[in-house]
């Protein structure tokens, strides 16, 4: 018969292993664009503003300019 402290360390690895199968499992579906919703077509896009905070980092966001 097993003692206490066998049974918590095999309940820790099956934890750990459940854990381990379900965190490639995505639950909430990622956002995708819709195909041909705009077939192509240029959408215009306005910034409005940019919320300032002490500790924020900045990164420069890659644009393509089309006219």
């Amino acid at each position: 018969m097993l003692d206490q402290y066998s049974k918590v360390v095999f309940s820790v690895i099956a934890v750990c292993l459940v854990v381990i199968v379900l965190r490639d499992i995505p639950f909430i579906s990622k956002a995708m664009a819709q195909a041909g919703l705009y077939k192509g077509e240029t959408v215009a896009v306005t910034i409005r503003g940019i919320d300032e905070c002490a500790s924020c980092r900045w990164e420069a966001l890659p644009v393509k300019l089309v006219r």
